[in-house]
């Protein structure tokens, strides 16, 4: 009686196991379309998983705890804003946090601009931490270690790319 009922127990852990696997950890996030979401630096694990359930990309946050946790994985997810597609699963969504594979966002500077235009396009940036609105063009080029530096010609026309947060 003791054997077919640890056997039993076995059996259904075993089950339940396979089920959580199948449901939940390879199978694809319950999203519909691709959506971004943002790590702030600090951020616990559980208030990412509580964070990622309540916006929909996934079902159970204490799954998603259980996973990182298990895998020893819970110190290395990196903060950033991330872009979550519906062919993601809750495995491979660990995997870029933890690769830190975050949204990039692109500022173009147009050849000829003037330095005020620069700054107004700046100032116009989202996701970018102003930090030069504001200032005078002398102030920003003593920012830049270009103290007594004229402005005009020092930015060159490009497309860079920073991540959500960056600085101006």
């Amino acid at each position: 009686m003791k054997k077919k009922l640890v056997l039993l127990i076995l059996l259904f852990t075993t089950f339940s196991c396979y089920w959580v696997w199948r449901t939940e950890i390879v199978a694809p996030l319950p999203i519909i379309q691709s959506k971004t979401f943002i790590i702030t630096p600090g951020m616990s694990l559980n208030r990412i998983a509580n964070e990622l359930k309540a916006q929909g990309f996934i079902r159970h946050s204490k799954i998603f705890s259980l996973w990182v946790r298990i895998n020893g994985k819970a110190q290395r997810v990196q903060a950033g804003e991330y872009v979550i597609s519906p062919d993601l699963t809750l495995a491979s969504l660990v995997e870029q946090f933890v690769q830190g594979k975050v949204k990039q966002h692109s500022f173009t500077l147009i050849d000829g601009w003037t330095f005020y235009q620069v700054m107004q396009a700046l100032n116009n940036t989202p996701h970018l931490r102003h930090q030069l609105s504001g200032l005078t063009p002398g102030a920003v080029m003593i920012k830049l270690g270009l103290a007594g530096q004229y402005p005009e010609g020092w930015f060159y026309p490009e497309t860079y790319y920073f991540v959500h947060g960056d600085s101006d």
